[in-house]
């Protein structure tokens, strides 16, 4: 089975040059050059390019998660797979303000952009608790910077606000795409997480690259924990990420050895410590399974391409989390 997947909406990859390895290529690529050539002309005819074809059918791919924190909305990312002869994006012509400054006249016009085939816009997207149906569509008001969006059209939220999602309850997807595409999904939302907000516990001031501990109650599955910085901005031993295992009820941050990194020319900040408990739809999907590739979800985490998480009829994953987070002073 062939088919072409999207994987721009959650995929960083890593790339690294070996300084030794160009120099070496530009030897051998004369000679490799030469050597194509002769087996080229020996082929008698025959040489050339030859059409791949695939008897292959599109199929939806939905990335959706339902959220139990206020301030990140449950949303659903709709795609389908390509087929081998399809093309991956398409030209739209037209005018369209892409960037707004402060002045009257800071704004950024852009003729033509390109949109993703992958993307489907036009889907019906429903979500029911088995009493009530909310109907998610995409969202044109979404900013990232300065930037408005263009590529979220196939993201789909709950506009209307009145979808509020209660934790260990189970929740039905419906996709319906292309007239005759549909996919499915369930998944039950685990318990609200709550973090222990005193500073027996947490202390009230942290030291930048000194581990401590964060503590949770009414909360037992899997998850991660993320430590960022109000003012966005790199210093060492502030930045961290890490997992928990199913069971646990703490977290304790990484040492990260900070001499030499810079870390004295900065004032103390405040620091944001969340905590993401997963069901286990979602962290089979972006976790468990992420295989090695190197690249990030909406929260943290990797990907499964082509595997199913709590969805039938296409591929993708339909999962939940719950949030809770505290805040800290973290000195140098």
């Amino acid at each position: 089975m062939n088919f072409k997947y999207n994987r721009d909406n959650m995929n960083i990859r890593w790339k690294y040059v070996n300084n030794r390895n160009i120099g070496r290529s530009k030897i051998f690529l004369p000679i490799l050059l030469l050597f194509n050539m002769v087996l080229l002309s020996s082929s008698c005819g025959h040489w050339g390019w030859e059409d791949v074809e695939s008897d292959y059918e599109s199929e939806l791919s939905v990335i959706g998660f339902i959220s139990l924190d206020e301030t990140l909305p449950s949303q659903i990312i709709v795609e389908r797979t390509l087929r081998l002869d399809e093309p991956t994006y398409e030209l739209i012509p037209g005018t369209d303000t892409v960037w707004y400054g402060n002045g009257p006249n800071d704004f950024y016009l852009c003729c033509t952009h390109q949109r993703s085939l992958y993307g489907i816009g036009d889907a019906e997207v429903i979500v029911s608790d088995g009493i009530s149906d909310y109907s998610f569509y995409p969202r044109t008001d979404i900013e990232e910077g300065d930037y408005i969006s263009r590529g979220r059209f196939n993201w789909y939220y709950d506009t209307t606000g009145t979808f509020q999602p209660l934790p260990e309850t189970t929740y039905y997807l419906t996709v319906t795409a292309l007239d005759s595409m549909i996919l499915t999904g369930e998944v039950t939302t685990p318990s609200q997480i709550h973090i222990v907000d005193d500073y027996e516990h947490t202390p009230d001031t942290l030291n930048a690259g000194v581990s401590f501990e964060v503590t949770w109650q009414n909360y037992d599955g899997p998850g991660s924990a993320i430590v960022s910085p109000l003012n966005p901005s790199y210093y060492c031993g502030v930045w961290m990420m890490g997992e928990f295992q199913e069971g646990s009820n703490s977290w304790v941050s990484p040492h990260e050895q900070c001499d030499g990194g810079g870390g004295e020319f900065w004032d103390p900040d405040t620091v944001q410590i969340e905590i993401i408990g997963m069901e286990n739809n979602y962290y089979d999907y972006f976790i468990k399974h992420s295989g090695e590739d190197d690249f990030i979800d909406f929260i943290m985490g990797g990907g499964n391409t082509g595997a199913s998480f709590g969805v039938e009829g296409g591929i993708g994953v339909f999962g939940a989390i719950t949030v809770d987070r505290i805040y800290r002073v973290m000195k140098p």
